[in-house]
């Protein structure tokens, strides 16, 4: 690695086993715990201090990530200062770790955050730690989008907010940036389909679990409940065809239509 940035990445692999992005509502809740339920793994929703170019940018990014990481690895704002005091990326995560009363001091995390994927060269470039960077159909993707806005703000303000045109530009936007950094870090970056996970999960399972050199429990997966009919609260099979019965014929023809040419390159890219 000869970026200049690769020194705040030295030894990031010794505490990172992953990095998990992907799109919005696009299911990387669903695959950390996934990872979650490993006994050598632990996580606790987000962390996203990747985004900082350094790590003494840390304390600067956006103030709801680091108010997630307060919340969710219960520290406080001094440990968030002290993590960006530290040289490397790989110290402010040990920071995070020794500060945290809810993982294992000793223990490999990963740290989910779904816009990972706009610095993906980035992370590529100045490591080695594998990324899972999680798709879906784009049906269903806008479906879980168009209802989250509708559960957020009613029912009015859905076409304020999102529509199938600004979605598809959203979609082939980000596929684009998928793409051209696969082409040339294809062994780093490893793509998912979440309704081909939860379709055949325990294949699925074993890929990755394959992927970080870990082997598959055979008594338990830590607390998560993890089935075929269920693999976690709100996410089961009926991901792949509740958009259906959701959307409008008109809407969901258009969408398809309009990103056929990247979901097929998503077949074609996919683990």
């Amino acid at each position: 690695m000869t970026n200049s940035e690769s020194k705040y990445y030295r030894n990031i692999d010794n505490v990172l086993s992953c990095v998990i992005c992907g799109f919005k509502q696009g299911g990387t809740t669903f695959f950390s715990q996934l990872l979650s339920a490993h006994p050598m793994i632990n996580g606790r929703f987000e962390i996203g201090i990747l985004s900082a170019k350094k790590p003494q940018e840390i304390i600067n990014i956006d103030q709801r990530i680091l108010e997630n990481i307060k919340r969710h690895w219960k520290v406080s704002d001094d440990v968030l200062v002290k993590m960006s005091n530290q040289d490397s990326f790989y110290e402010a995560y040990k920071i995070l770790l020794n500060n945290s009363d809810i993982v294992e001091k000793n223990s490999l995390i990963y740290d989910k955050f779904p816009d990972y994927i706009l610095n993906l060269e980035t992370i590529c470039e100045n490591s080695d730690i594998p990324i899972f960077v999680i798709v879906r159909d784009p049906a269903a993707l806008y479906w879980s989008r168009k209802w989250r806005v509708i559960k957020r703000h009613g029912e009015s303000r859905v076409d304020d907010i999102i529509n199938p045109e600004r979605f598809v530009k959203n979609y082939n936007n980000t596929c684009d940036i998928i793409f051209n950094s696969k082409k040339y870090y294809d062994e780093k970056i490893h793509i998912y389909v979440l309704e081909d996970v939860v379709d055949d999960l325990e294949y699925n399972r074993k890929k990755i679990f394959d992927k970080l050199n870990l082997e598959i429990p055979t008594d338990k997966f830590g607390n998560a409940n993890v089935s075929n009919e269920k693999v976690r609260d709100g996410v089961d099979v009926s991901v792949k065809t509740e958009y259906k019965n959701k959307l409008n014929i008109n809407d969901i023809n258009y969408i398809y239509m309009n990103t056929r040419y990247n979901s097929s390159k998503i077949n074609e890219y996919k683990s």
